[in-house]
């Protein structure tokens, strides 16, 4: 089909379907009256064809359109590759196809094209994910298909057995082998067993009971008597103490046997306070009366004192007890009937009073007082009375204190107006300076009567 005979005039080859023009070529008329050729699509190709002088001498023809041979995995068997020739597809083992098993070559009547009517391929089988077991995972880098591998990756405390692999069978099926279809089947340690810590040894003087010896089994050990369960360092542990499996496939200690110390299983007699316990062989040992206190060491009193030496002192108190003792006594006063050792007295002030000596008065291990601070010494204020804010008379009033404008606990201050003037109502005739250094009711104001 021609656009005209003239120059840059063209002429397209247009076939009947299933046939495609022989050449690629466009013919193009050139400036000299010649018939010149360039590429379907390539205008500069074109220009430069046109303005040339070349004489096509080839024939114009129309050839069968031809889809090309088929490479697949599979056999293949063909009446022809040409346009309307079918060919039967047979895929291979592991292999699949998608779509119908015969195809066509076909043309695109736009393009001229040739192809074949369905996908000649046939693609590898897909397997579903990989089976699973008990602490076992599958890492499959390649994919589910035909022919692919998966790796067995085990938990913490787990190893592989001599299967670490499964392969995705031509039937779709995971197996145990790539050549031939074993099927993966067996119990939970099939890929992955738990780690052997191997036989614990019973040590001397005991005996071992084990549920087993791989990865979270235990045993359990028996002394003898006048010997406790220890571990490796020889350290006491409890009777029911488990020796386990770890996931490390090692055992977490090893089992020992050692001399019953009574001293520090607590299983002496000595006093429960003050008493000491030394071990003087195997299950034997002596008590003895710590520094501070009398006795055989089974019965034990702390050393006495004399009574208390410091007086009470004025507006004050000594609080005294043992600071280390489960039965304390606190006394509040200086007259302790039955002081002790370790026993402390320290200074309290009555409520309002603000304490000025920070002093420890306590019962030495030898049955005498430290006396850091004699608090009745002349000059001496131990407790100081908690001082107010100051008060000043009202505007137009007076103001009359009990105790000379000290304004400390426990003074009183009166308050009243001037001749012509009264309090208000809000207003306190009487404020005392209270325990917590501040004043009672509100600020005296005077007003004309």
């Amino acid at each position: 089909m021609c656009q005209g005979h003239v120059f840059s005039d063209r002429c397209d080859v247009i076939c009947d379907v299933g046939y495609v023009p022989e050449m690629e070529d466009i013919l193009g008329c050139s400036w000299t009256g010649n018939w010149t050729a360039f590429r379907r699509g390539n205008a500069t190709e074109m220009e430069n064809a046109l303005s040339a002088d070349v004489i096509i001498s080839q024939t114009l023809a129309c050839v069968i359109a031809d889809c090309g041979n088929i490479s697949t995995h599979g056999d293949v068997i063909c009446t022809g590759t040409t346009y309307s020739e079918t060919c039967r597809i047979t895929c291979h083992d592991g292999y699949e196809r998608l779509s119908q098993d015969n195809v066509t070559c076909d043309v695109d009547p736009v393009t001229a094209q040739a192809f074949w009517s369905e996908e000649p391929e046939c693609i590898p089988v897909s397997c579903e994910s990989p089976p699973e077991f008990p602490n076992t995972v599958f890492r499959c880098a390649s994919g589910h298909t035909y022919g692919n591998t998966c790796g067995v990756t085990c938990a913490d405390g787990y190893e592989g057995t001599d299967l670490q692999s499964v392969t995705c069978h031509s039937t779709g099926n995971w197996s145990l082998q790539a050549g031939a279809l074993q099927p993966v089947v067996g119990g939970p340690d099939l890929f992955c067993q738990r780690k052997d810590c191997g036989n614990l040894s019973s040590p001397a003087h005991g005996s071992l009971t084990c549920s087993g010896t791989k990865f979270q089994d235990s045993c359990r050990l028996t002394c003898e008597l006048g010997y406790k369960v220890a571990d490796e360092s020889g350290h006491v542990l409890h009777g029911l103490f488990n020796y386990r499996c770890t996931a490390s496939g090692q055992w977490s200690n090893t089992p020992r046997c050692v001399q019953s110390d009574y001293c520090q299983l607590g299983l002496h007699d000595c006093h429960p306070e003050h008493g000491v316990c030394s071990l003087t062989g195997h299950q034997a040992f002596s008590c003895r009366c710590r520094v501070g206190t009398v006795g055989d060491g089974r019965h034990c009193q702390r050393t006495p004192c004399p009574d208390f030496p410091v007086p009470q002192p004025k507006n004050g108190f000594f609080s005294c007890s043992i600071p280390t003792s489960s039965a304390a006594t606190t006394c509040q006063s200086s007259h302790i009937t039955q002081p002790e050792y370790e026993l402390v007295c320290v200074l309290r002030c009555n409520p309002g009073y603000d304490r000025l000596i920070s002093a420890q008065y306590s019962c030495g291990h030898d049955g005498n007082w430290t006396i850091p601070f004699d608090t009745n010494s002349a000059g001496t204020t131990p407790c100081l009375a908690v001082k107010c804010p100051n008060l000043s008379s009202p505007r137009l009033g007076r103001m009359a204190c009990d105790r000379g404008r000290k304004f400390r606990y426990p003074e009183a201050c009166n308050f009243a107006c001037d001749r012509g003037y009264e309090l208000t109502h809000t207003s306190s005739r009487r404020r005392h300076c209270r325990t917590d250094a501040r004043w009672s009711g509100i600020d005296a104001e005077c007003t004309r009567t």
